[in-house]
């Protein structure tokens, strides 16, 4: 088994990411009928078979970062190829709190990559536990409750939600912004796909 990490897209430019599949790592989430990456894994077959992929090996290994596991994997490729950048999740989230505490270890291990992740866990997040080079985004969905977290940024989805008027406005091009790698940043409201 390997894990499958893409080498970017048309949004991320060739920033690279890890994905797993929506719904069946997300938990109970109201979220599926406005779900972008559901509509990828419907398009591209091979997507989503290297997500699921992704989701098998990570249940399958043994769940730390050492050779042979998923994030040992993952943490491999890091350190071969040493982005700059690298995003956790166009689709899917984290489908158990350890995975989040890997995440974590991750980021740690690589501290010469920003990395970023979006996330619905809202209660799995201490926002004191994050790496100084990982920001974690929280995603605002209609019919979920706010998040509980006081400090980290919001993003929203153009349209879906009543939004801050003082917010960031994405414009689809990460390579060229990064904004969502910084720290600093409170809201964003991002382009629908």
């Amino acid at each position: 088994m390997r894990i499958y990490v893409s080498n970017g897209n048309s949004k991320l430019g060739t920033i690279p990411s890890i994905s797993l599949p929506p719904v069946k790592s997300c938990g109970s989430v109201k979220c599926i009928d406005k779900c972008y990456a559901l509509n990828i894994c419907k398009r591209f077959k091979h997507v989503r078979t290297q997500w699921e992929e992704n989701l098998k090996y990570y249940k399958y290994s043994t769940k730390y970062p050492f050779p042979g596991t998923y994030f040992g994997d993952l943490l491999l490729w890091l350190v071969e190829y040493t982005p700059t950048h690298f995003r956790f999740h166009v689709g899917g989230d984290c489908p158990d709190e350890e995975y989040l505490t890997n995440v974590y270890k991750i980021a740690e291990l690589a501290y010469d990559t920003k990395f970023m992740m979006f996330t619905k866990r809202y209660s799995w997040i201490n926002p004191k536990r994050i790496p100084d080079n990982l920001n974690v985004l929280l995603s605002m969905w209609p019919y979920m409750e706010n998040p509980p977290n006081e400090g980290l940024a919001r993003t929203w989805v153009r349209g879906d939600l009543l939004t801050p008027t003082d917010i960031f406005k994405c414009k689809g091009q990460c390579q060229d912004c990064y904004q969502c790698w910084d720290k600093g940043t409170k809201d964003i409201l991002l382009k629908g796909h």
